[in-house]
């Protein structure tokens, strides 16, 4: 137990370093390095909540970057397609706004079956208790950098 407060204190401080400039004021290469640390932090805090040894760990960490790859892959894929009709969407004709509306639910598709094919593979191996901790321990991540990042905005709250 102490050793996952230790690790959610170094996860917590790290985000706050890492998120305290903003982002808009930095090169791609930053913003890049920037996500990429955060991402690291992320494998650290699930692979602490896991408990996984080393070698446990050597096994995990390749796949679940790998995931992670693809997912946040699908998700870009599909924020570069709405940004582009972001700016005017008031004005899409109705086989834009259908095809816009279709490509969401083709994402949304497109991450779930690629959730589908990584917890078949996590559930070979992981242990069910390990499993469930692996999806609970990326929601909590998901709030504490979000919690960090609404800190960070706003200071004074």
């Amino acid at each position: 137990m102490k050793k996952t407060k230790i690790a959610l204190n170094i996860l917590i401080i790290s985000i706050v370093f890492f998120s305290y400039v903003p982002v808009w004021a930095q090169g791609r290469g930053i913003v890049e390095k920037k996500r990429e640390k955060i991402e690291n932090l992320k494998i650290h805090y699930i692979t602490d909540q896991l408990e996984l040894n080393t070698m446990e760990a050597q096994d995990f960490v390749p796949l679940y970057k790998e995931y992670m790859e693809k997912r946040n892959k699908a998700q870009k894929e599909y924020r570069i397609r709405y940004a582009m009709w972001n700016n005017n969407i008031d004005v899409l004709t109705d086989e834009q706004c259908v095809e816009l509306a279709d490509s969401r639910i083709a994402q949304i598709q497109k991450t779930l079956d690629i959730q589908k094919e990584y917890h078949a593979r996590f559930k070979k191996m992981l242990s069910p208790l390990q499993l469930v901790k692996l999806y609970e321990a990326e929601k909590t991540f998901q709030k504490l950098l979000l919690k960090r990042i609404r800190e960070n905005r706003h200071p004074e709250k």
